[in-house]
């Protein structure tokens, strides 16, 4: 399952919604509705046809004073307001951050996958989801990890070919690119594989807990940082931050 903490806020706005919804739909209408229907009775618009126009504005007057009604009514126009105010936050964040998210579950297996040996489990293989929440196509969306010891040592061992990795001496790594990112279509791009003891047979840079950083960006969009950080001593190695 993909997690996010924008998704998770949006289903979780979208349950109150509904609650209050369900609420108003049960405890006003029933009330409203037997009192408009005996308001009725009394003012005759079932037995008289003839005088229904004048019935009509005189329930309306005697409705719109009653404080039943003005009670009630002030529950749902809290509650429009309410949820046009949660709308407008809604699209203003979305706009400020932007549609582009980086997904990373260490509980999902198509994040964190095992690998295992003849003597059992030697280490993990990581992947990143990137995802367009927005309701339209991205386009030139590139996937880097920035420059810092944890991306030179390993990151860009991977991801580099060997013509590249005889000229790198520091700097960001392009981890995936691709012309359009489509609206609710996550694409899993490979980070790195990880061994149980690589901090026993790499450089210092790895024998202690790292922090790094990965972007995402798009033309026309907002970027999206995410960091990480990894630590040998955990299972998985790799956690999302924030």
């Amino acid at each position: 399952m993909l997690v996010g903490d924008p998704a998770l806020m949006l289903v979780v706005r979208k349950f109150f919604q509904i609650l209050w919804l369900a609420l108003a739909a049960v405890l006003i209408v029933p009330v409203l509705g037997g009192y408009f229907i005996e308001l009725a009775k009394e003012r005759g618009l079932y037995k008289h046809p003839s005088v229904r126009a004048e019935a009509t504005i005189h329930l309306l007057l005697d409705t719109a004073l009653n404080p039943l009604y003005l009670t009630s009514a002030g529950m749902m126009f809290g509650l429009a307001l309410g949820m046009w105010i949660d709308a407008v936050l809604l699209r203003r964040e979305a706009k400020r951050k932007g549609p582009l998210e980086i997904i990373f579950d260490p509980k999902d297996e198509r994040f964190v996958r095992v690998i295992h040996g003849l003597d059992g489990a030697t280490g993990e293989f990581y992947s990143l989801a990137i995802h367009n929440a927005g309701p339209n196509s991205l386009r030139d969306i590139s996937l880097y990890a920035l420059n810092c010891g944890f991306t030179r040592t390993i990151i860009a061992q991977v991801h580099l070919t060997p013509a590249e990795r005889t000229v790198y001496k520091a700097g960001d790594v392009l981890l995936h690119h691709q012309d359009a990112l489509h609206p609710k279509t996550p694409r899993f791009v490979q980070l790195v594989e990880l061994s149980y003891n690589a901090g026993t047979t790499s450089t210092n840079d790895i024998l202690n807990t790292v922090p790094f950083t990965i972007e995402l960006t798009g033309l026309d969009t907002p970027a999206v940082r995410k960091e990480f950080e990894y630590d040998p001593t955990q299972r998985p190695m790799l956690r999302m931050l924030g």
